[in-house]
């Protein structure tokens, strides 16, 4: 799209509802509240404001699914601007997060959203859903095959496969290292039974 149209603007949004995060801020505006600075202008001393977002998705078995994220901002005497925390609430850095999911004939409320996003969209991999045009050039470098490479294992969980391999492969190995400190005890076993037997024979032969 076009330079300027909002599009990093958006995906902060979508990121921020998601994970509480603007995750394709630019250096320029890292630090900066999430309440724009017309907003905080407008605020009167004392007065509060709230900044929210909702998106909708599909979720795992591709029912419709509300993720909304809120935070209350209120102006100080001083022209501060304090953020005020949801106490009790179920995100992890302060603010309001809700999700809600259609179940049969109504939405029914996730009692743990933060888990549920990162169970769908994994924060560690949310790169490769959403990007902007100044990042594209990461793509490219040297060692980005090797991200896209771990992106797709996150995402197919072929890692569980090959921990199982592994795992397999290390528990393979134990058994016969275990087998070879059986061995020579196996054969005393075996030579101790055969003088028994020997022993039996040759009293029933008598």
């Amino acid at each position: 799209g076009i330079t300027g149209a909002g599009k990093t603007n958006l995906l902060n949004a979508i990121t921020w509802c998601l994970y509480g995060k603007e995750k394709h801020i630019n250096e320029k505006s890292a630090g900066y509240l999430i309440v724009n600075n017309l907003t905080i202008k407008e605020l009167k001393e004392n007065e509060k404001c709230n900044v929210g977002v909702q998106i909708q998705i599909r979720d795992e078995e591709g029912r419709k699914a509300i993720i909304g994220r809120g935070r209350e901002f209120k102006k100080l005497g001083d022209g501060r601007i304090m953020e005020i925390n949801d106490i009790g609430g179920k995100s992890s850095d302060g603010s309001t997060i809700m999700m809600f999911v259609w179940v049969e004939k109504d939405f029914v409320e996730v009692p743990d959203p933060e888990i549920r996003i990162n169970r769908m969209i994994p924060e560690s991999i949310e790169e490769y859903f959403f990007f902007d045009g100044e990042r594209l050039n990461d793509y490219f470098l040297e060692n980005s095959g090797k991200k896209i490479l771990e992106a797709v294992f996150k995402i197919s969980q072929v890692g569980l496969i090959s921990n199982a391999l592994k795992h397999s492969e290390d528990k393979r190995r134990e058994l016969l290292k275990e087998e070879k400190n059986l061995s020579p005890n196996l054969r005393n076993i075996r030579d101790i039974l055969n003088q028994k037997y020997t022993k039996k024979d040759e009293n029933e032969s008598i």
